[in-house]
């Protein structure tokens, strides 16, 4: 499973710690890269900054999730912005849940295999039956394609 860890303070350090050890991949956000030194011996992602930022966001996987995809170029920084502005309007810090909700939202409008790539690792999928359990969720949600009106 990847796991999110918003603050390196002493409890973040020590959940980043336990995780790994349990072999999850975990990605640790904190504001001050000082605070990265709880971590010891640590080979998780350590991104500096707050959360829900432009460029956190992006360094977090919505690029990796839209690679060799026929996403119009900007849509990962318009994603972003968009996100990083709704999260301040709410006020109070967002939780990683909230920020991997809200990125997995406009993926899912975006494209659907960059949803399906972002929510693998958010979601911790483990074998092919997540992944058909989050195609049949993607379809129900999802309009279906309309085709022109062929002539006959």
């Amino acid at each position: 499973m990847h796991v999110v860890i918003m603050g390196c303070g002493r409890v973040g350090a020590s959940l980043a710690a336990a995780l790994e050890r349990l072999d999850h991949s975990v990605a640790v956000f904190d504001k001050d890269a000082q605070a990265f030194r709880r971590l010891g011996d640590f080979h998780g992602q350590q991104v500096v900054g707050v959360g829900y930022e432009r460029d956190v966001l992006i360094e977090a996987g919505i690029q990796r999730a839209v690679t060799h995809r026929p996403v119009a170029e900007g849509a990962v920084a318009t994603i972003a912005a968009e996100i990083e502005e709704e999260l301040r309007a709410e006020g109070a810090e967002a939780s990683s849940a909230r920020v991997g909700l809200a990125v997995l939202e406009r993926l899912r409008v975006l494209d659907p295999v960059s949803y399906l790539r972002f929510a693998s690792v958010y979601k911790g999928f483990e074998d092919v039956t997540d992944f058909e359990r989050e195609v049949a969720v993607l379809q129900k949600s999802t309009e279906p394609k309309r085709h022109p009106a062929r002539s006959r």
